[in-house]
Order: structure tokens, then C-alpha cells, then sequence
């Protein structure tokens, strides 16, 4: 015989129970993106909530409620007795008026399904029914870009009542990245091995300043190959971080003397990745001391130094040529940069678009020449041609490109 209080039970007295069974978040495409660091799937169901982070503007965000009420308390005879119900909304941490949005009421803790399986010629038909947990759609929360919302679910019950909440951050803005660096000290001569000290500070807001999802991780290290993507280094876990801040001291720097780049990238909750944030170091070996030269012999002369080797100009950057073209109507085709050089990405220089905001990102490329962009395909489906000349590699986005 069941337990009183067992969902399945017989009649009994119990303490009535709500809570948040389920969540499921669906897309029209998965999430994805040059900014996207982590992979999501076309739809996300999660078990037991209670914080959840997630893309935003999704097709449909579905809940499901466990809802345990005794069945007693639906049955009263008393004048002026009122049944329990529940309340199902959503509330806006931003909103000061603590007001419950697109709320619901419900008269039972359960919903009754029923669909007709076969209907027949002498008049019998089949009816199958369904007794279920309470589901709800948020479709006009599950659009939205960016949204803190708190999922809320009560219980009134006389005097009584009970209430659950799922923590609900909807996030589509990437962070930002800012990085200092602070001054070297070498550390080994012989070796020649330098040290220094940096900085970064992660911020998510999104466009109107409210917080995001919140900065998870951080990538850092030497950039190689200008495309502000750090070659080495390591993730951070969030007990590196003091006041928003994360502190790495003692970065180790070895080899010839040169300007290193060194870049930066901050991972949100959502998965976004941030524009890299870059800045120079410049590592210069303090000189060793020169052998005194032995004095002359009577009768010979003191040998003169041999002339200093001319100093070579340091190779060019490897920097990107990275953003957007102007909006507008959709760009099918082909964008080709030149001249092509070796050890560029993507290698042949080229890159298939089909957007009306198409973005382009080439990298790997020497500073000390300038590139021509250009376009060749369809714009609103109609044969169209486009040149962008004198483009320069750097760390920082392109000013949009105009249409031609």
C-alpha cells in the first residue's frame, strides 16, 4: 500500500509541493557562431532547474510542473470554502513594480488530455485520455535577445502557501575584454627568460547596460599569428578571479629580443566569446658587460673591434583583416582577398557569404602591405560586382564596408 504523501497514493493528508520539473529551450538552427565557444544543440532540456543560462531568441521555452496537491482539498462542501489553485508567471529583475508577467491561474495539478483514436460506422468511437503534469509555453519570453527573468510558480492555499523559481538569464551579447600588462623583470641572463605581470578585466552587459550571464572563463596568451587568437596559455577557473578581475603574474617570455603580442579572450556563461583585447610587449635583454680588450705590445697595434653587425628590421606583424559590410539586402557570393600570402587563413583567400549583415575575417597577414577586398555574386538576386581597396591588417574590427 502506498505511503501517504506518494504521488499515485490513495486519498490522504499531505503537505502540498510544487516544483519546476523541467525546462526546454528549442531553435530554429543551433547556436553558432565565430563567437560562439561552445556547442549547443537545437534544443536544450534541463532537469530540475534552479539557475539556467541560455541563448536567447529561441523559438519556444516549455516548462513542466510537479504539482502535488491533496486530493481532499479539491473536495469541499463548505459554502464559503475556496479550492487551492496556482498562479504560473514570470518576474523582471529589472522591473521595480515586482510585477508577475503573462500569468496563468490554474484550478488543478494536473491537465487532462483527450484525443479521439478512431471513430467507426456503427457509431462507437475510441477515445484515448491522458492524465498529466502541467506544461507551459514562454514563446514571447523565449524570442527576446537578452532577458533576466525569474520563473515563478505559487501555491494558494487558504492561508497557505507554496512556490518555486527557476533563475532564467537569456543572454546574446558576448563580453568584453579589457588587458593590461605590467612592467617586466628579467630573470635570467644566461637563458635570457623575462617575466611580467597582467591583467584582465571581463565585463557582460548587454546593449542596454543591464548585466549578462557573467564572465566563466578566460583565455590568454602569446598571439603568434595576429589573428588574436593566443597560440598558449591557459583557461582560468573562476577562483583566479577578484573583483571581476583576473591577475596573472609572472608570464614567462623567452628568446630574442623582440615585441610580443599578447592577446586575451573572455568566455561568458551563454558560451560567447569576446573580440580579443591585444597589447604589445616589448622584450629588450639588458647587455653583458664587454670583455676589456688586452693592452697593445710595445711595437704592435691595439686591435680595433670588430664593426657591429647591422641590425636586421624586425619581420612584419601577422595581423587580421576582420568585420562587417554594410546592411542591407542579402549578399550571395564569393569575397577574395589579395594578394594572397602564404600561411593566411583561410589559404586561398577566399570565403562564401550569403547574409544581408555578411561579416568576412581574414588572417595570418603581414602589416606592411595593403589588400583589396572583393565581392562577386548576387545582391537582393540581382548580378552585382564590389572592390574595397587599401585595407591594413590590425588588431581591431575594419570600419564597416560601404555597398557599391
Amino acid at each position: 500500500e502506498p505511503k501517504d504523501g506518494e504521488r499515485g497514493r490513495k486519498i490522504g493528508r499531505f503537505a502540498p509541493t510544487a516544483r519546476y520539473a523541467s525546462l526546454t529551450m528549442t531553435y530554429a538552427a543551433a547556436p553558432k557562431g565565430p563567437n560562439m565557444a561552445v556547442q549547443w544543440e537545437k534544443e536544450n532540456r534541463l532537469i530540475h532547474p534552479k539557475k539556467v543560462v541560455l541563448v536567447g531568441e529561441g523559438l519556444n521555452l516549455r516548462t513542466e510542473l510537479a504539482l502535488d496537491v491533496p486530493a481532499t482539498d479539491f473536495q469541499t462542501d463548505a459554502p464559503n470554502a475556496k479550492p487551492p489553485y496556482f498562479i504560473v508567471g514570470w518576474l523582471d529583475p529589472n522591473d521595480n513594480r515586482n510585477a508577475l508577467k503573462d500569468s496563468s491561474v490554474y484550478l488543478s495539478d494536473r491537465q487532462y488530455r483527450a484525443s479521439l483514436v478512431q471513430a467507426r460506422d456503427d457509431g462507437r468511437i475510441t477515445i484515448e485520455s491522458k492524465v498529466e503534469d502541467l506544461s507551459r509555453d514562454w514563446q514571447s519570453l523565449a524570442i527576446r535577445r537578452d532577458q533576466r527573468a525569474t520563473l515563478q510558480v505559487k501555491l494558494v492555499r487558504g492561508r497557505q502557501r507554496a512556490s518555486a523559481e527557476v533563475d532564467l538569464t537569456l543572454d546574446s551579447t558576448p563580453p568584453r575584454a579589457q588587458l593590461v600588462i605590467g612592467p617586466g623583470t628579467e630573470i635570467s641572463k644566461t637563458k635570457r627568460i623575462a617575466k611580467f605581470d597582467l591583467s584582465v578585466r571581463g565585463s557582460d552587459t548587454d546593449r542596454r547596460g543591464r548585466d549578462g550571464s557573467g564572465a566563466r572563463w578566460l583565455i590568454y596568451g602569446i598571439d603568434e599569428t595576429g589573428d588574436g587568437r593566443p597560440e598558449q596559455g591557459r583557461e582560468l577557473a573562476p577562483e583566479d578571479i577578484r573583483d571581476g578581475v583576473w591577475r596573472r603574474r609572472g608570464l614567462k617570455v623567452g628568446g630574442i629580443e623582440s615585441r610580443h603580442d599578447i592577446a586575451a579572450r573572455v568566455v561568458d556563461r551563454a558560451g560567447w566569446l569576446s573580440e580579443p583585447s591585444a597589447e604589445q610587449m616589448d622584450v629588450r635583454w639588458t647587455p653583458d658587460p664587454r670583455p676589456t680588450q688586452p693592452a697593445a705590445s710595445a711595437g704592435m697595434a691595439a686591435t680595433k673591434p670588430a664593426e657591429k653587425e647591422a641590425a636586421k628590421p624586425p619581420p612584419p606583424k601577422r595581423l587580421p583583416i576582420f568585420g562587417a559590410i554594410k546592411k542591407g539586402s542579402t549578399m550571395r557570393g564569393t569575397l577574395t582577398l589579395s594578394p594572397v600570402v602564404p600561411k593566411m587563413t583561410p589559404a586561398n583567400g577566399t570565403l562564401q557569404i550569403g547574409s544581408g549583415t555578411p561579416t568576412y575575417n581574414f588572417g595570418n597577414l603581414p602589416d606592411n602591405q595593403t589588400y583589396t577586398l572583393k565581392f562577386d555574386g548576387t545582391v537582393g538576386g540581382s548580378r552585382k560586382a564590389m572592390t574595397w581597396e587599401g585595407l591594413k591588417p590590425k588588431r581591431t574590427k575594419q570600419d564597416e564596408l560601404p555597398r557599391k
